[in-house]
């Protein structure tokens, strides 16, 4: 498999090891779960029903405007059900529910259900519905029939490895009215259940250690793959020691790589780095000669300047640990023992 992933791919991928929530974003969705084991995403058209205030939102917005003032509807049983009744003073009313529906640009639901097409089905009425109709007939409006609608819509069925199923309905929309499917808790909830994050994390570090795309070096300070520009110098990126993390360009920025050029490696490994190491020690002894306040906030920020400096020392060793080990390993073949 190629692990040539795109940005968005990426970030959704990202998203997931944090398991956030929010939007599904279907396309990237079915794009990533590729890379996961086990995972699967088949894309078709799938016919999704619409409850009783979609219909009839539908409908109006589908039905040309002077043509809507000929028959009026209303929501009744059972759920999903819309009734539809020719207005008794209007002109041109409908003969018939067929007719009307084909003056919405609706279609029977006989056949493949297709992308954007609204489709019904008649229904029978009675009992209490039955009641509810003769409210309307009472006053000279004359029935037309009942339907349930259904609306032609993507869906994007995923398979988790133990071979469950999750059906994501896009979201659909006619003259530019949005109806949203409120799918996505639900999704959430299934897919973490299922161990899409845990996934997730293991494409997201195999990415992280894969060279980029294109001329590569090894950076001399962080030791990381990095992109080269025009003259065969580092790009700019962040840089990491260990657990230590920045964001902040690391200084091997715009230098050679190291499969070129050792110097700026060393300079740091024996010359700048080593004095910062001693001078947080010091600090550090220092600060931890010192009586610990007694005054509860006062220990805490003497806690936490101690800490800072116990994180700096650390990660300043950790660095020129690392340094030394590259220069040796590169000069020698050998395997580097740390200093301590």
């Amino acid at each position: 498999m190629s692990f040539v992933a795109s940005g968005s791919v990426q970030s959704w991928l990202r998203k997931r090891v944090r398991k956030a929530a929010g939007a599904v974003e279907p396309d990237d969705m079915a794009a990533a779960l590729v890379y996961l084991s086990g995972w699967g995403c088949a894309e078709d058209v799938t016919a999704a029903e619409l409850s009783s205030d979609k219909l009839q939102e539908l409908l109006e917005h589908t039905c040309a405007d002077k043509q809507r003032w000929t028959w009026l509807c209303r929501a009744i049983k059972p759920a999903g059900t819309v009734g539809f009744w020719a207005r008794r003073d209007a002109v041109d009313a409908p003969d018939s529910i067929h007719e009307l529906l084909l003056r919405c640009n609706a279609r029977s639901c006989a056949g493949e259900p297709q992308l954007g097409v609204l489709c019904y089905a008649s229904v029978p009425v009675s009992g209490a519905a039955q009641r509810e109709l003769q409210s309307l007939t009472e006053y000279g409006h004359r029935y037309l029939g009942a339907i349930r609608g259904w609306f032609g819509v993507h869906r994007w069925r995923v398979t988790a490895p133990d071979g469950d199923t999750f059906d994501v309905l896009g979201d659909f929309t006619y003259r530019g009215k949005a109806l949203r499917e409120a799918h996505g808790t639900r999704f959430w909830k299934w897919a973490y259940a299922k161990g899409l994050a845990e996934a997730a994390a293991d494409i997201v570090e195999l990415l992280r250690r894969l060279p980029p795309s294109g001329p590569a070096g090894e950076c001399q300070l962080c030791l990381r793959t990095i992109r080269l520009d025009e003259a065969g110098r580092v790009y700019r990126h962040g840089w990491n020691v260990r657990n230590y993390s920045h964001s902040a360009a690391c200084p091997g920025t715009g230098h050679l790589p190291f499969e070129i050029d050792h110097a700026l490696t060393a300079e740091y490994a024996y010359d700048q780095l080593p004095p910062q190491e001693r001078a947080a020690k010091r600090q550090l002894n220092a600060l931890r000669r010192l009586q610990v306040p007694a005054d509860a906030a006062e220990r805490q920020q003497y806690e936490q300047h101690v800490a800072r400096l116990a994180d700096q020392a650390a990660m300043l060793g950790a660095w020129i640990d690392m340094l030394q080990a590259r220069l040796y390993e590169a000069e020698t073949g050998e395997r580097w023992r740390p200093r301590r």
